[in-house]
């Protein structure tokens, strides 16, 4: 078998297997600079849990660990957890959750150890898996996507620009893809997944210095704190129609809706499968519209099969309505009636500020708040507080009050005093 040559390591990958835990030979390219740091570092496949519980007395002192995870989630209403790989810096391993000899006991004891903190790169998906398999999560928590958004790096700051930003990498992406419940797992794909929390480290305490000098830990607590909401990952039926991305009008019509969707999200927890299996969005809005009382008139709605209309689920499915119709459903958050016009002019001011400032417009204010902002709403608005309100929030106050206007000046759009005649 062919070993990656070392100049590999310096373009996104991990340096050529060690012969301790590959089985394979020694390179025989001198190694050096990157290259020769990175080959020094442990990396072991764990598939049991006594090897595990000695990688987690290695790396149970460090003040920092990186963390990712390879998952799928395209057949199942669940991330099926495949891969988690670990480095402290100097120790690095990939874990895999898979294997029949091996419980991850020990690395709950680490994730839940206060004095180490855990490094993840856009860590939402990472913490709903740990979430769902412990009903915790693992606290201190540094986002490195969150902190690159205040350092200026911009709204997505993937991983692949900062690994080429910070470290002057360029990843090698072409196992994103993989099959990652497939066993045995190759060696590309075990190099692919070590890399990224072996750069991960790496771009950890420099994202971190970065954040000290320009003063903004302030500017990446809240968003860091808000990751740590369980609530943000328990998907409660009750509220799931709040995330569908549509809505119906009228009391009735919006009381079935509710009802609808926290049926499908039962019926997709229950058996494990996405929602779009159950039933899709858009026959679900149908649903809502023609409030079908039995199974021949929801067999009449486009796209809904004589198998399911005649099924124990379409039955649950139809309880849920005939219930619904006497529900009051709370009044939809997101129906705000904002001037267009006012809100492009917000969203210029905020791409402007946020230039400005060198932040992530997304960190400072979303587009619910632009929103409420251009609809004269005040109160408990995030943008209106703190540091967001001296970057943005005064600025954007200032503008409907009709104090500042947005001028061309030498070809530059600029904030500038609004001066009445």
């Amino acid at each position: 078998m062919l070993f990656p040559h070392p100049t590999h390591a310096l373009s996104g990958g991990i340096p050529p297997r060690s012969p301790s835990f590959f089985g394979g030979q020694a390179p025989q390219t001198p190694l050096h600079g990157s290259a020769l740091k990175l080959y020094k570092l442990i990396m072991t496949t764990i598939t049991e849990t006594t090897q595990l519980a000695n990688f987690c007395d290695q790396i149970a002192k460090a003040p920092f660990i990186a963390i990712d995870t390879e998952f799928i989630r395209d057949t199942s209403y669940y991330p099926k957890l495949c891969l988690i790989q670990i480095s402290d810096g100097k120790n690095t391993a990939a874990i895999d959750p898979l294997a029949q000899t091996l419980t991850l006991n020990p690395l709950y004891t680490i994730l839940n150890n206060p004095t180490i903190t855990k490094v993840f790169h856009s860590a939402r998906q990472d913490l709903e898996i740990f979430h769902n398999l412990t009903k915790t999560l693992p606290k201190p928590l540094f986002d490195t996507q969150i902190a690159a958004m205040a350092c200026g790096f911009g709204d997505t700051a993937s991983y692949q620009m900062l690994a080429k930003k910070i470290l002057d990498i360029e990843l090698d992406k072409s196992q994103r893809f993989s099959d990652w419940q497939r066993r045995p797992l190759t060696h590309e794909q075990i190099q692919y997944a070590l890399s990224d929390v072996i750069h991960l480290a790496e771009i950890y305490p420099k994202l971190k210095n970065q954040i000290a000098e320009k003063n903004r830990d302030e500017w990446i607590t809240e968003p860091m704190q808000a990751l740590l909401n369980p609530e943000l990952y328990e998907m409660s039926p009750e509220t799931a129609w709040k995330r569908l991305r549509f809505t119906v009008s009228g009391k009735k019509r919006m009381g079935i809706l509710a009802a609808a969707a926290a049926w499908r999200e039962r019926e997709a927890q229950r058996v494990n499968v996405p929602r779009g299996r159950i039933l899709r969005d858009d026959i679900l809005r149908e649903v809502a519209l023609r409030d079908p009382k039995d199974e021949a008139a929801l067999e009449n709605i486009r796209g809904v099969s004589k198998g399911f209309a005649r099924s124990r689920a379409a039955m649950r499915l139809l309880n849920a309505i005939a219930t619904a119709t006497d529900m009051k459903p709370e009044k939809d958050p997101r129906k705000i009636s904002a001037p267009p016009e006012i809100l492009d002019m917000l969203r210029l001011l905020l791409r402007l500020q946020c230039a400005k400032h060198a932040v992530a417009p997304k960190l400072v204010a979303s587009n619910g708040t632009l929103e409420q902002i251009a609809a004269g709403i005040t109160e408990n608005i995030s943008a209106l507080q703190g540091w967001r309100r001296e970057i943005f929030g005064e600025e954007a106050l200032a503008m409907m009050r009709g104090e500042i206007c947005l001028a061309v000046q030498d070809k530059t759009i600029r904030v500038m005093e609004n001066k009445r005649r």
